[in-house]
């Protein structure tokens, strides 16, 4: 029986890979937690947000440069989870919450009220910034520089997420017969089918 395996064996053995291989990803030296890490896209900045604290960003991912930010936010697996950004803005924290309109490079208190514990997702479409936690919707058309009370759409006891697409926005919503529905508007979060 060995014989018989033995041949099979040096079919599907698989060859040494070459030192002339490589990855095409490279470590760039950022010191955070990166299994419990955020990163997020705001214009041409990445801003990476670390449950240790840490709190950089970058342009070329080859440095990134420490923030001012996370003394305030300090080390929290909340500040991760309630990491969220759209366009050249950012939010951060659950509690208070801070924004950047720079892509990271300052950050100042947020219009956006104090979200419970939850984060912030945040689209924009149409002129529009909507920002859903929960229960709660807020909206604005001035780029984020203020907020108003926005409207959940009808049914929905939580939005869980949101993303734009087409100039669209799609809201997934706990329904409140249960089960989750698929949610659209077409005019900034106005009304939703």
């Amino acid at each position: 029986m060995l014989a018989r395996i033995l041949p099979l064996a040096l079919i599907v053995a698989v060859p040494a890979l070459s030192s002339a291989q490589t990855s095409a990803f490279e470590h760039v030296g950022l010191s955070t937690n990166l299994a419990h890490a955020r990163l997020v896209r705001a214009g041409p900045s990445i801003v990476a947000v670390g449950t240790d604290g840490t709190l950089a960003r970058t342009e070329d991912g080859s440095v990134f440069t420490p923030l001012d930010v996370a003394s305030r936010l300090g080390s929290s697996p909340m500040a991760v989870n309630c990491t969220s950004a759209w366009e050249n803005s950012i939010l951060i924290g659950c509690f208070t919450t801070y924004m950047s309109e720079d892509g990271g490079h300052t950050f100042r208190a947020s219009p956006l009220p104090e979200a419970h514990g939850m984060g912030w997702t945040v689209v924009s479409a149409g002129g529009h910034v909507v920002a859903f936690a929960g229960r709660m919707v807020m909206t604005s058309s001035d780029g984020g520089r203020t907020f108003r009370r926005g409207t959940v759409p009808a049914g929905v006891v939580d939005v869980t997420t949101a993303v734009t697409a087409g100039g669209k926005i799609f809201a997934l919503g706990e329904s409140r017969s249960g089960g989750h529905l698929l949610y659209v508007s077409s005019d900034g979060g106005r009304r939703y089918t």
